[in-house]
């Protein structure tokens, strides 16, 4: 079942999400959740096999996310912008799945995890990114003018299932062992079998970016400018299309 969903990413409830930021995929998925019982009539739910803590999925991902429009904001004072969905069309699992949802599983080996699970209990972009650029509209510093590209000392802080699917639904990361770029208060929150997503901008490849988690996406700058107001354009490339979102951020 797919759905063309505008989130409160943009509404009276960013102030929430920004105050509660280990809410955000609960708070999401409340909303997702609320919505399947609005469709029900048009709709149907995951009735398959179940084991009595939910149902039996043939896949680890419940539900795809294909963006179009993003919202972007500072995360509390730290020097990190996090990207939140704003616009963009959900796939889910359903009995049966449906076509684009058996392709999309397909497509990235998600076919024989036969456990039980939630229904939205997994979402990833379904997405393929080729490359994320940040810019500035004030010199960031001398390497660093006004309008160029700052990937050079940005860095990715995400997270995505798709090793973990690849190899087998095998080896989880310890989200105990949390890595430098994840150690900040106020909750950076990832479930298991999603695996980190960490590195500096313009080193990433693509098939890092697939299947990133929509709920907990960040990029963290590494160097702090002089000035310290700027507004970051933040751009998605995704093939000849490009989501943009733009935010004041305030550096320590």
């Amino acid at each position: 079942m797919c759905q063309f969903v505008r989130s409160h990413a943009g509404t009276g409830m960013t102030s929430d999400l920004k105050t509660y930021p280990t809410m955000n995929r609960f708070i999401l998925y409340a909303g997702l959740l609320a919505a399947a019982v609005t469709a029900a009539g048009c709709r149907q739910a995951p009735t398959g096999n179940t084991d009595g803590d939910g149902t039996i999925s043939p896949s680890f991902v419940q539900q795809y996310y294909d963006l179009s429009a993003i919202a972007v904001r500072q995360y509390f004072d730290y020097p990190y912008i996090q990207i939140m969905p704003e616009t963009y069309e959900t796939c889910s699992y359903s009995v049966p799945p449906s076509v684009r949802f058996k392709a999309l599983s397909e497509k990235y080996g998600d076919t024989a995890y036969n456990r039980p699970l939630a229904p939205f209990s997994h979402t990833v972009y379904c997405n393929e990114f080729s490359g994320i650029d940040i810019f500035s509209d004030r010199d960031f510093d001398a390497a660093h003018p006004a309008g160029t590209s700052l990937s050079d000392i940005v860095r990715i802080v995400g997270a995505s299932p798709y090793r973990y699917i690849r190899n087998g639904y095998t080896a989880p990361f310890d989200w105990r062992e949390l890595p430098e770029d994840y150690r900040i208060e106020n909750g950076i929150s990832y479930l298991e079998g999603y695996l980190p997503v960490n590195g500096t901008l313009c080193e990433l490849d693509a098939e890092e970016m697939y299947m990133l988690d929509p709920f907990e996406l960040y990029l963290k700058f590494t160097i702090l400018p002089e000035i310290k107001k700027h507004t970051v354009t933040v751009v998605l490339r995704e093939q000849d299309t490009e989501i943009t979102g733009s935010t004041e951020i305030i550096f320590p």
